[in-house]
């Protein structure tokens, strides 16, 4: 279960670290 909890931080931890990164191209592509 401790697995199972751990999995699940890190997807989202992932996700939330690609999602900061795709706003922050688009911001800059609009800007640029």
């Amino acid at each position: 279960m401790l697995m199972l909890t751990l999995n699940v931080i890190y997807v989202l931890v992932a996700i939330a670290i690609i999602a900061m990164v795709l706003m922050q191209r688009g911001t800059g592509a609009a800007a640029g």
